[in-house]
């Protein structure tokens, strides 16, 4: 009597409502909220510290479209991969990221840079969503 299908029932409810928001985030032609990343990306060439608590992750934006990341604490520290990843510009110096893992897990974050914040959800290779929130960190 825990709610298990109620609370399946919600969370899928809450995945198909953040699919919509992030459409509209990411598809302009049907939402006014973002800009499409017409412009070069300003943190191509800078890595940040991505401090979720128990779990940093280290991340270098090598290209508009290339990234790499390394875990450097937490359970799977030293876990690292460069990905192909697609972007949209929330508003100024915040940024919508997504791409798809080679193990097929699913990662979108927003980025606030000039916030120091960053909201991050992972979607398992067995279908499983997480979310983080975080600070983020530029490094030298």
């Amino acid at each position: 009597m825990g709610g298990g299908v109620a609370d399946k029932t919600r969370q899928l409810f809450r995945v198909k409502l953040m699919a919509a928001m992030l459409a509209a985030v990411v598809d302009p032609a049907h939402a006014q909220l973002a800009e499409p990343a017409t412009r070069r990306m300003p943190h191509v060439g800078k890595s940040f510290l991505f401090d979720y608590g128990e779990m940093v992750i280290r991340v270098r934006y090598l290209s508009e479209s290339r990234l790499e990341w390394e875990q450097i604490k937490g359970p799977e520290r030293g876990l690292k991969a460069e990905e192909q990843y697609g972007h949209a510009r929330v508003r100024e110096d915040v940024v919508f990221f997504w791409w798809q893992e080679k193990d097929t897990s699913v990662v979108t974050q927003v980025v606030d840079f000039s916030g120091a914040v960053v909201h991050t959800t992972w979607t398992s290779p067995d279908h499983k969503l997480a979310s983080f929130q975080g600070k983020l960190r530029p490094l030298k």
